[in-house]
């Protein structure tokens, strides 16, 4: 009888480290599907960073372009109080940088409203002056590519 108690036993435990073995096995498979998709979404950050990085240094540059741009007709009218002095950038640059593509639009829609509101309103020379800036609005909302028509156009 002890021996079928050894050999019942026996069975038992290579069961139990059968079952282990097994369990151990869909661990590591799991861990291995784990890791392929934290290795995919990693990519997919680093990927992501470097297009930020892309777009900084283009904004960086943009920035340095605009400081060392000769003013274009539009861009006369503009006193020189629209630049801050110390870093040579126009506040509407910096706007930019902050908002959303789609914000920047309704933002640049809004100003050339505002614009065409008030032309001529505000003293004697300014209808023309009120014209150039709400034009240059529509102007920078086309250079950027985001200006869009609705059933108005």
């Amino acid at each position: 009888m002890e021996k079928e108690t050894l050999a019942t036993e026996n069975k038992k435990l290579r069961d139990e480290i059968n079952e282990l073995i097994e369990e151990n096995k869909s661990l590591l498979e799991r861990n291995k599907e784990i890791k392929e998709a934290l290795t995919t979404e990693n990519k997919k950050l680093k990927d992501e960073i470097n297009e930020l990085i892309e777009e900084n240094e283009s904004f960086q540059k943009r920035i340095i372009e605009l400081s060392q741009e000769t003013p274009n007709e539009i861009q006369a009218t503009k006193p020189d109080y629209y630049k801050n002095e110390k870093w040579r950038i126009e506040c509407i640059e910096v706007i930019r940088f902050f908002l959303t593509k789609e914000e920047f639009n309704g933002y640049l829609k809004g100003s050339y409203l505002k614009y065409q509101w008030r032309k001529g309103k505000k003293g004697k020379n300014t209808y023309d002056i009120d014209e150039d800036k709400s034009m240059w609005n529509i102007h920078m909302a086309m250079n950027c590519g985001i200006l869009q028509c609705n059933e108005n156009c």
